[in-house]
């Protein structure tokens, strides 16, 4: 089965699904559903851009960020729990 595409970019909106927001806990590890979430939907982000947005957020050293497929893991948990506070669907990619 062919996944889903979803492309994040950097100073631009993404529409997520309702189903991707909803499935990641609002406390606790999330990691289980993260990678539920890759099963079904190929999260593409390029690899600087992530690393840019993810350092501008505070929450990582640049010696953390190395890594770009746990860099994809934050993005989508960072971007589900800001659609989930927000009530929204559509989640903005700034730094």
């Amino acid at each position: 089965m062919k996944r889903k595409v979803i492309k994040y970019k950097l100073h631009s909106e993404v529409k997520l699904p309702k189903k991707f927001i909803d499935s990641i806990p609002r406390q606790g590890r999330a990691d289980d559903a993260v990678k539920d979430i890759q099963t079904i939907y190929n999260v593409e982000c390029d690899k600087d851009e992530l690393i840019k947005y993810l350092k501008s957020t505070g929450g990582w050293s640049l010696d953390e960020l190395q890594d770009h497929d746990d860099n994809i893991d934050r993005l989508i948990w960072i971007s589900c729990l800001d659609c989930q506070e927000q009530s929204t669907t559509c989640w903005y990619m700034g730094c």
